[in-house]
């Protein structure tokens, strides 16, 4: 259930900025990714959008304490360029 998540844990291989880290998150509530240029805001979020469309693969994976239900992860926003780029710029 995505309200019991307070972890997520990156599996990346190659040179990824969190290659095996673990980032905290607040259950029921909102999370915003915020940090200098080139410090891996643009990775983290596109490593949890691939992990709600299920297109992960060996290479690039991430785990939450408790896998998630297809249900769940559709309670999974990611508010970015693309995000953007599709709802707002037509």
């Amino acid at each position: 259930m995505i309200a019991n998540q307070t972890k997520i844990k990156f599996n990346q291989s190659g040179d990824s900025f969190f290659t095996n880290e673990t980032l905290e998150i607040l259950p029921n509530r909102f999370n915003i990714l915020y940090g200098r240029n080139g410090s891996g805001k643009t990775s983290i979020s596109q490593a949890i959008s691939i992990y709600r469309d299920g297109l992960e693969t060996e290479e690039s994976q991430i785990e939450f304490i408790e896998p998630l239900a297809e249900e769940d992860k559709k309670h999974i926003f990611v508010y970015d360029e693309k995000y953007i780029e599709k709802k707002h710029k037509s």
